[in-house]
């Protein structure tokens, strides 16, 4: 029990695109990453070294870590890079129009020692570091504790969605976030599936897991052109869903802020608890007319609450 709680505090999902979607992550990959991150403190200093307990992250995933998979997976992501875009760096203050670092420095496991040890750049540091404010949430210990890493991308995908209440993604793009792995050329591949074969063998498999391991709760529900089915919808249905949100997604004004205006439950509730419904479609109308027009620049929701706040600045949303 201890061990979980020494690991029990969440860590921060982009809210939008999960790091599962940016990097072809494994399983044991995924795990590592996530101890690393939930580590990193504003205040830590830039040549500060971060210790990831290999016995800890054996009796949390009920795993044994050989020592040749290690090395591989180390080795893997010491390649993984990221880009930062229109940032000041940490470092000396400049501004840049983009910073290509290492996910992560360089990794030591010492001698005879159940430990690995990696550094992280001031500027990545900060990256995670503004994810972890201002971002959703899941458990570390959950993510940890699921197998396949097919359950561990759709978790931390749906947890990130759990205040939108679902989740829609195309057949392609779920393809790219489930069926894709690096080539020994270096470029990415996709495995082909078939709709049926996509929700039986990935997405039904992972359901299974999740929700005999965590609190998440959902249903996946098809979307069709004609008869062929383009995407699916998943209805996330979490026993620590609000108590309010089962009554409110009876209102179609309030389902219509939500997935037409990429509210989340709560900020929906607040403008249908303190605006009248005819103001709001009249709102909905001039929002779906500039949206027609293309004169959205940006995100829909970001759009929707300045219009709102514009119209109703006493709303707290």
């Amino acid at each position: 029990m201890e061990l979980l709680e020494k690991y029990k505090s969440s860590i921060t999902q982009d809210a939008r695109v999960t790091l599962s979607n940016k990097f072809l992550l494994s399983e044991m990959e995924i795990n590592i990453f996530y101890l690393l991150v939930s580590q990193i403190r504003q205040d830590d200093d830039d040549l500060k070294e971060y210790v990831i307990n290999l016995k800890d992250l054996e009796l949390l995933t009920g795993r044994t870590q050989k020592k040749g998979t290690l090395l591989k997976v180390c080795e893997k992501l010491k390649k993984q890079t990221i880009v930062l875009k229109d940032v000041v760096s940490v470092t000396d203050g400049k501004e840049y129009e983009f910073i290509v670092e290492n996910l992560i420095g360089a990794i030591k496991k010492p001698k005879n020692k159940q430990e690995i040890r990696t550094t992280i750049s001031p500027d990545v540091r900060q990256f995670y570091i503004n994810l972890k404010k201002h971002y959703n949430k899941f458990q570390l210990k959950n993510l940890l504790q699921l197998k396949g890493r097919h359950s561990k991308r759709l978790y931390m995908i749906l947890c990130a969605f759990q205040d939108t209440g679902w989740y829609y993604a195309s057949i392609d793009e779920l393809l790219n976030i489930f069926a894709s792995k690096v080539g020994e050329d270096g470029q990415i591949e996709v495995k082909k599936y078939t709709a049926g074969s996509l929700k039986k063998h990935i997405l039904g498999k992972a359901k299974e897991e999740i929700e005999d391991v965590t609190e998440l709760r959902f249903e996946i529900e098809e979307k069709k052109s004609g008869r062929k089915v383009v995407g699916y919808k998943f209805n996330i249905i979490s026993v620590d869903s609000p108590k309010f949100l089962k009554e409110y997604q009876q209102n179609p004004v309030f389902i219509r802020l939500v997935e037409e205006c990429s509210l989340s439950i709560h900020q929906a509730k607040a403008v249908v608890d303190g605006i009248d419904t005819e103001m709001i479609n009249m709102l909905l109308y001039q929002i779906q007319l500039a949206r027609t027009n293309k004169q959205i620049k940006g995100n829909i929701g970001g759009y929707t609450i300045t219009i709102l706040k514009r119209s109703y600045p006493f709303l707290e949303i």
